[in-house]
């Protein structure tokens, strides 16, 4: 009509038109969400960690070129059965011999090394040779003693309280992963058919669960979010179409979005579970500000087409601010350098739009076909939330009281910000109950350390490492990091020389060390190269300028992982100067990635936060309400910060994400709010007034969305996942300060500092 504004025209226009030409609506809508719904066959669940590698970092760059530097696929997988009798009985030495015999059958298996053929070098009168340990199932004493000190064995083959035995696997190196992926699982599968309780370890292993947990975990919040869902819309309206009808629209709208992913291409990762909840909070908010709406105009007798049609003007478009701000907040995440991430908010993005366009389409269209009264909404009065503003409003009037109770929450914030911990331990996120969480600890415990750390060694002048001198360097330096007893696992490039130096001496451990003769030593190199050039460049680079130390670490803290590195580069610089190292491996880089995502959380923040003030600063056309509605927004960003303190919550790949998608969540509320407030001012040209009618109409909407919300995350605090319950608890603290901040602050804010123009 002529004189409305554009938005009223586009979202009453939609209205109308869907009530005109219902069956045209259907059909249309139905083809587009039969495509999308029709890629969930394609949909793929994906956990490699090399995804989440910062890109373009010179600690990634680093990490690929260790890799082709040096032979042999590193990511060994540990089979570590706990057997009846410790690691040396002959009970144990024969369960070992048949395990032997079939994992080195399974498709795709290079080599199987355990106690039962393990060999160690001996020397004789006619030059080196390898000797047997364990024979006829049987080990002696002494070689037992040996398996227990010597670093090549200990903590490798057997635990270091020489109750657990150990198989340490590896696969071809071209053998594809995925066919990886379904050997170990048939490997879990032989070992819970032979022995009571077995664990494994290992980066792929980890994949394997982690990608069982992620389809575990998505079912259970699609199910979960249905569940709530339901449950809400009942308590919310009470009517049978008030139920069916909206949960419908948002399943439908969860569901296309899954399909897009299908059709797109987009894997479902760690990130992937946070879909169905945030989905559940765009779709059920839009569906709560749209039908309370309905329902009151309802209430004032109109027929329920000009009921749609007056709702989706006056709604329609805040509720497609609050879209636009939530999908340009989660955009913001496109800043970061990690995968991921970027991917999550280009995806998260396209949801809250899919479901902006569900349930503005779908729901009407339902309610336009819906003959019958039960399907329609109730009229519902707003007596009880006119109290509530009346009360609300009473409390913003008084001078001290929302000032003074603001600021004891922001001390209280800003006290536990300051104890918010970036450090995280490896699978710090997992369940405790969870078969991955249970055989690492069991790794940790038994065999030193789950913590990898890969370190090369070069010298200054980029000059070859393949001499004697270079090896007693790496030597000294291995000493130094056995001696330490947070690394319980060192293998070095000076460990099979020392073995050679070893066997000249009857073969006692106190011997394994680099002899002492120059000419020995470079025999003893030559030999291993002759003899095992695969093996020799395991340690060695291809290139001749690297030398490698393997270690795996206690399973500590991030910071301290850190100050254990410091203290190896400080011991070399000591050792020899003309010496440089460079450490690597999967928990180098995921400490690294862990630093970037906490450096990228406060920067996508900020742009979200830039974007969202140029918007509100063109929807409102005035600094001083740009600063009004952005104050009350920061308050839950506080409160998030302190609940991560307070509770010594760890800042991982979706916590990381926590102040980003609070601040988009926060916002909607307050667009809500300030949008209503507007037409007040139009209507009453009062402020007192304006606040105290914005208190009881969007009040009744932003209480219920709120509890919508939260809510919609209950199932996430029964999730496999310890960071998706940490999300769901800080999200929720988010929720509720948004709430109060604009129920009491910003109607504050707006009696003491809102100048009519």
């Amino acid at each position: 009509m002529k004189g409305e504004s554009w938005h009223v025209r586009i979202f009453s226009g939609i209205a109308r038109s869907i009530f005109h030409s219902p069956r045209k609506w259907f059909v249309g809508s139905a083809l587009v969400l039969g495509f999308l719904i029709a890629g969930l066959p394609r949909l793929e669940f994906v956990l490699d960690y090399t995804r989440f590698y910062t890109e373009d970092s010179p600690v990634t760059t680093f990490f690929k070129t260790f890799q082709n530097q040096f032979t042999g696929d590193a990511q060994a997988v540990w089979i570590m059965p706990e057997t009846e009798q410790h690691a040396f009985h002959p009970k144990t030495l024969q369960q070992l011999h048949a395990l032997n015999d079939t994992l080195r059958n399974i498709e795709g298996v290079e080599n199987v090394l355990s106690l039962h053929n393990l060999e160690l070098p001996l020397r004789n009168a006619f030059g080196y040779q390898t000797e047997r340990l364990v024979r006829n199932d049987t080990i002696s004493a002494f070689d037992s003693t040996r398996v227990m000190t010597l670093p090549l064995t200990a903590n490798q083959l057997v635990s270091k309280s020489g109750r657990y035995p150990a198989l340490v696997l590896q696969f071809e190196e071209t053998y594809p992963k995925d066919s990886v992926y379904e050997r170990l699982r048939e490997i879990d599968q032989i070992m819970h058919a032979r022995f009571a309780s077995s664990h494994m370890a290992g980066r792929y292993w980890g994949e394997v669960q982690y990608n069982d947990m992620l389809q575990t975990e998505t079912v259970k919040g699609i199910i979960g979010s249905v569940v709530v869902l339901i449950v809400m819309l009942w308590i919310l309206f009470r009517r049978v179409g008030s139920i069916v009808l909206p949960a419908i629209a948002i399943v439908l709208g969860v569901l296309a979005f899954f399909g897009l992913k299908g059709w797109a291409g987009w894997p479902i990762d760690l990130l992937g579970v946070l879909f169905p909840p945030l989905l559940l909070i765009v779709g059920l908010s839009d569906v709560v500000h749209l039908y309370a709406k309905i329902q009151w105009k309802l209430h004032l007798k109109l027929s329920l087409r000009d009921a749609v049609k007056e709702a989706w003007s006056e709604t329609g478009y805040a509720t497609f601010l609050t879209s636009l701000t939530t999908g340009i907040g989660f955009m913001s995440l496109l800043s970061t350098k990690i995968l991921p991430i970027r991917n999550f908010g280009w995806e998260a993005a396209w949801g809250v739009v899919m479901m902006f366009g569900v349930c503005i389409v779908v729901i009407p269209i339902f309610l336009r076909l819906a003959k019958n009264q039960i399907w329609q909404p109730r009229a519902a009065t707003n007596d009880s939330w006119t109290k509530m503003g009346d009360y609300v409003s009473s409390i913003a009037a008084k001078r001290w009281t929302v000032p003074l109770t603001m600021s004891v929450v922001i001390t209280l914030g800003v006290v536990g910000a300051l104890r918010v911990e970036s450090g995280v331990t490896n699978y710090w996120q997992i369940d405790p109950e969870a078969t991955l969480k249970r055989d690492l600890v069991f790794f940790d415990e038994e065999f030193g350390g789950a913590r990898y750390l890969d370190i090369g060694i070069k010298k200054v002048d980029d000059d070859y490492v393949d001499g004697p001198a270079d090896f007693r360097v790496v030597e000294e330096l291995t000493q130094y990091m056995r001696s330490n007893p947070a690394i319980g696992s060192v293998l070095s490039a000076s460990d099979i020389p020392s073995a050679l130096n070893m066997a000249r001496f009857a073969g006692l451990p106190e011997y394994f060390e680099l002899t002492e003769s120059e000419s020995n030593l470079e025999q003893d190199l030559d030999m291993w190269f002759l003899a095992d050039s695969v093996g020799y460049h395991r340690f060695v680079s291809l290139d001749g300028k690297w030398l490698r130390i393997s270690a795996r670490l206690a399973n500590v803290k991030t910071d301290s992982a850190i100050a254990i590195q410091t203290g190896i580069k400080n011991k070399l610089a000591e050792i020899d100067e003309n010496y440089s190292l460079e450490f690597t491996g999967n928990s180098v880089l995921m400490d690294t990635t862990n630093d970037m995502l906490v450096e990228n959380m406060f920067q996508s923040l900020a742009l979200a936060f830039i974007i969202i003030a140029i918007l509100m600063s063109l929807l409102f056309r005035s600094l001083r309400m740009l600063v009004l509605s952005l104050l009350p927004n920061v308050l839950p960003l506080l409160i998030a910060l302190g609940v991560i303190g307070y509770m010594d919550i760890p800042l991982g790949t979706s916590t990381a994400l926590i102040l980003t998608i609070g601040f988009v969540i926060a916002v909607d509320d307050t667009i809500h709010y300030l949008m209503k407030f507007r037409l007040k001012m139009m209507e009453t040209n009062d402020v007192k007034t304006a606040v105290k009618e914005t208190n009881a109409q969007v009040g009744r909407a932003l209480v219920l969305s709120s509890s919508v919300m939260l809510a919609a995350f209950i199932p996430q605090f029964f999730s496999a996942f310890l960071e998706q319950f940490y999300f769901a608890v800080v999200t929720s603290g988010v929720i509720l300060s948004a709430l109060v901040a604009d129920l009491f602050l910003l109607p504050w804010l707006l009696l003491r500092f809102y100048r009519k123009r």
